[in-house]
């Protein structure tokens, strides 16, 4: 599905205040390609082959003066993993920090996977853990299954649900983003104290919310949302490099004049639906495998690129645990998502708590959506989380 419109790697940025030093980040992404190899890999055909030497870290030199830019630039860089490896990082000193950016492609790795990756990194980088030193075996992810899946969710709509409302041309390969954080205690504390929802269904109403009222706005006729939430499906939850992530879907079945605390209790409902019903589940793809390489991409292509396919309306994906939790809290001050879009989503937002802290990145792909709009969509989704606080107390 990675094509050049919609380009399936994905970045994360560290924030590092006291950074180890470049011997010894270098030290640690040595050590990490050992114990993960698909890391220091190309995929041929169908399988992941070694190649001699992974590029090291690249130091970056500002672009025109500027942070952001610069970061542009190496996070909307193609990246073919037929001929370098699926992970690739870069190093830029930034005003009272270190930012290390990370590329991973999603073939190789998810959030989850990604993270696991960093945390062997940055546990070798400042020696509270021992460099690997030998080539580990490919591993995936175990992943659970589900003996009578459904494929479809009890509360989608007929046919696919409407798309964001965005101004008309085509897809560009770039992605742009703001990174805003969000103290997560209140709300935690908000979503046990109404009790019937987790912080993880707040913050997922927040989205489904803003992007009902992006299009209540600007689409009135275009009322059924739809939400494309990304679920961790590893047997052993933070174990794993690799990509162990499928989807659940969530939709405004409500009604608008609800009280969020009433739509984030439906949201509850229907998340507990999939996963009681394995909407979740990966179904069985052994007939398609079996086809040579070229019909099995073409059929794959044809499958997922139907107009009636139930893409949502928008993204929206948090991690509210990761492998980044076994570090030391002070290694890390701030996190950002770029994560990937597919071609019906002009905007997604991506998210990850760490520290009590939750960093969410709102992407969009400048070619489907103005800066400005962008803008908008992100307020309203960091105003419907302040509104969830004021109603609860």
């Amino acid at each position: 599905m990675d094509r050049p419109t919609r380009p399936l790697h994905w970045a994360i940025v560290l924030h590092l205040p006291q950074a180890p030093s470049l011997e010894m980040l270098r030290r640690g992404a040595l050590s990490a390609r050992l114990a993960y190899p698909s890391s220091s890999s190309v995929l041929n055909g169908r399988v992941w082959r070694r190649v001699e030497s992974a590029p090291g870290i690249e130091q970056l030199e500002l672009v025109r003066g500027s942070v952001r830019k610069t970061i542009e630039r190496v996070v909307n860089e193609p990246m073919d993993i037929t001929n370098s490896p699926p992970v690739s990082q870069y190093l830029l000193d930034a005003t009272g920090t270190t930012l290390l950016i990370t590329r991973f492609h999603h073939a190789a790795a998810d959030l989850i996977g990604g993270t696991l990756w960093l945390r062997h990194q940055l546990e070798v980088a400042i020696g509270s853990r021992p460099t690997q030193q030998s080539r580990r075996p490919y591993a995936p992810p175990a992943l659970r299954t589900h003996e009578q899946l459904k494929r479809k969710s009890a509360y989608a709509f007929r046919g696919a649900p409407d798309t964001l409302g965005r101004r008309s041309g085509s897809p560009s390969p770039n992605r742009r983003w703001t990174t805003e954080s969000i103290d997560a205690t209140p709300l935690r504390l908000a979503a046990l104290h109404v009790g019937a929802f987790t912080y993880n269904d707040l913050l997922a109403t927040c989205a489904l919310e803003a992007y009902r009222r992006w299009n209540a706005e600007r689409r009135p006729t275009k009322r059924k949302i739809g939400l494309w939430m990304p679920a961790n499906i590893r047997k052993t939850p933070l174990e794993g490099f690799g990509n162990g992530t499928t989807r659940i879907r969530v939709y405004n079945r409500y009604d608008d004049s609800a009280s969020l605390i009433e739509k984030a209790r439906a949201i509850r409902t229907q998340v507990q639906w999939s996963r009681k019903h394995g909407e979740w589940a990966v179904p069985p793809m052994d007939k398609v495998q079996e086809l040579p390489l070229p019909l099995m991409k073409l059929a794959l292509r044809i499958y997922f690129n139907r107009p009636w396919v139930d893409m949502g309306t928008g993204v929206f994906s948090h991690a509210e645990r990761s492998p980044l939790d076994a570090l030391p809290p002070d290694l890390i001050s701030r996190v950002e998502l770029m994560g990937t879009l597919h071609r019906r989503h002009p905007f997604g937002i991506f998210a990850l708590t760490l520290n009590d802290i939750t960093h969410v990145s709102f992407v969009h792909d400048p070619g489907l959506l103005a800066d400005d709009n962008a803008s908008t969509l992100a307020h309203s989704f960091l105003s419907l989380a302040d509104a969830f606080a004021t109603q609860v107390t």
